[in-house]
């Protein structure tokens, strides 16, 4: 059930258009009173688009603190609308109502750029992260501006009138105050943009200019307005283009994939190797992978009681879940065919000679099982710990997306590492493009996880079988390790001069690896060194080997 991307666009575009339109209605429209200016044509538009992605951060932030602070920039940003509708429409005759609403315009300028800061400082950090100290200093610096903006009546440091404030409207000055605050505005909204478009580039380097392509519109129209006065009616005064640069550089860094949000969960399941759906205790069906049967109300009904056959070769089983049912299908092809030939066999020994015939033929067949059940004897054992995990997060009642996510690591790693032991078992050798393609499949899975991972290959080498088992077995290893707090993962196949060959892993973790320790061993056993560097949140994990399997 993938999602429809036109549906998706279409809030974005929707506000976009009205955007537009509210500019479009301030130059054409002239204001005919104050009530008119405030509540009738733009600032509606304005307020109202702000209010609306403050419900969309609400439903779809999957941080609980990413998400609080968007709200107060939400919350500052409905402010910055409502204080300049009113300062330059309500009090303009006022003499100390119009001041105070002068100095009240800059409390969410000051914190809703230094709130959007320390979002784009948390993001990639654990949800478990503090903030260092220097925030709550900062914070504090900001509160005694705002202080001293309210009060500035008293001392002037902001903005120096005439004594009495006679013409205070027409005649004044800025003070330090007002430059310390631009500064403060200025840096913190240029700093948040610059962090949020580096760490956009560890996800997707196509779309990493984006925040700085806001910024620097945003921007342009601010000089182009108040700066070079290019403008005879300015479509956006300040409040609208601020609201417009944070909102975009927050929604761009939402859309890229670094601030993880809850609009995938039936990407999920859709993309999922597994047959399976997930109905509702009515039998409607929620989520289903796009290799699924479609079944029916009867079926479903069947399979609540025991295990249902629904044509020769496909038996469906389900499970309870919390909130309805599982339900997925097996394929007893394999089982129907081996049957079948015994049968046939049985049948067809008629004669001595045939039965002869036939006992050998058993023999070679007995003797290729015997020898095919070892080896999946063996893989089963190999991937056992995963089929066990994945069983406790089926029963888990914990978050559904994580869970399914995990799980989708997991099955993916089971089938992969059961491909890979079957190509060791027919040769001893075979290209490292069976490694990377396993890898690539798994750091799709992690990005519907939440995290961030790619995988790099120099061009295809035809290596030892064991050696290409032991990179993607120390992969999995690692990723089971960070888990659940996988952030960033990458990988890196590469071939070097005197037929050296590599495989790293680059992962931000601050988590000890406890398992890595049984593969030095392994890796000395095959004629390689596995190696370790810790570098403050990151680790670089390298294996390295020359191309017959010797040590570099």
């Amino acid at each position: 059930m993938p999602q429809n991307n036109k549906i998706k666009r279409f809030p974005a575009a929707l506000s976009g258009l009205l955007f537009l339109s509210a500019a479009v209605l301030k130059v054409l429209i002239p204001y005919e009173s104050a009530l008119q200016s405030v509540f009738v044509y733009s600032n509606i538009v304005f307020f109202g688009i702000i209010f609306s992605w403050g419900i969309y951060v609400q439903r779809s932030i999957l941080s609980a603190k990413i998400r609080r602070l968007m709200l107060s920039v939400v919350f500052f940003m409905l402010m910055y609308i409502l204080v300049g509708s009113a300062k330059h429409g309500v009090f303009l005759d006022g003499d100390f109502a119009g001041r105070f609403l002068w100095y009240l315009y800059y409390v969410p300028q000051i914190f809703a750029t230094f709130l959007a800061f320390i979002i784009a400082f948390r993001v990639g950090k654990k949800e478990e992260y503090r903030l260092p100290k220097v925030f709550n200093y900062l914070f504090a610096v900001g509160v005694i501006i705002v202080i001293s903006y309210l009060t500035n009546d008293i001392h002037q440091l902001a903005f120096s009138f005439n004594i009495d404030f006679v013409a205070w409207d027409q005649q004044y000055s800025w003070g330090p105050l007002f430059y310390i605050s631009t500064v403060w505005i200025y840096f913190f909204l240029i700093a948040g943009v610059i962090m949020l478009s580096i760490k956009c580039r560890a996800v997707n380097k196509k779309k990493a200019w984006l925040p700085i392509f806001w910024l620097a519109l945003g921007s342009l129209y601010i000089i182009s307005d108040y700066i070079l006065g290019l403008w005879s009616i300015a479509p956006f005064n300040l409040p609208e283009t601020h609201c417009f640069i944070v909102i975009a550089m927050l929604e761009s860094s939402i859309r890229i994939g670094i601030m993880p949000s809850n609009s995938a969960y039936g990407q999920i399941v859709s993309k999922s190797s597994a047959a399976f759906q997930i109905a509702d205790s009515d039998n409607n069906v929620i989520y289903r992978s796009d290799n699924a049967v479609s079944l029916s109300g009867g079926q479903m009904e069947e399979a609540k009681e025991g295990n249902v056959m629904i044509d020769k070769n496909t038996l469906l089983l389900s499970d309870r879940i919390k909130g309805g049912y599982v339900f997925w299908t097996e394929d007893m092809t394999a089982v129907n065919e081996m049957n079948e030939k015994l049968s046939q066999i049985g049948e067809s020994l008629s004669e001595e000679g045939d039965l002869i015939r036939a006992e050998n033929e058993l023999r070679e067949q007995r003797a290729k099982i015997a020898e095919q059940t070892r080896l999946y004897d063996s893989i089963s054992l190999l991937v056992k710990p995963q089929l066990e995990k994945i069983s406790r997060l089926i029963a888990s009642d914990g978050d559904f997306r994580k869970n399914m996510a995990h799980i989708c690591i997991l099955n993916c790693y089971v089938k992969r590492r059961s491909n890979l032991a079957l190509l060791k078992d027919r040769r001893p050798a075979f290209s490292s493009e069976e490694l990377y393609l396993s890898l690539k499949e798994s750091s799709e899975y992690i990005k519907l996880y939440g995290g961030v991972s790619d995988i790099y290959a120099d061009e295809s080498e035809v290596m030892p079988s064991d050696i290409l088992l032991l990179c993607f077995d120390l992969w999995q290893s690692v990723l089971e390790d960070i888990l659940p707090e996988l952030y960033a993962v990458t990988a890196e196949i590469s071939s070097f001069p005197k037929d050296a060959f590599s495989f790293r892993i680059t992962a931000d973790t601050e988590k000890e690896l406890p398992s890595l320790s049984r593969y030095y061993s392994e890796a000395e056993r095959l004629g390689g060194k596995l190696s370790l560097i810790r570098e403050d949140e990151t680790v670089f994990i390298t294996l390295s080997f020359g191309k017959g399997g010797g040590n570099i």
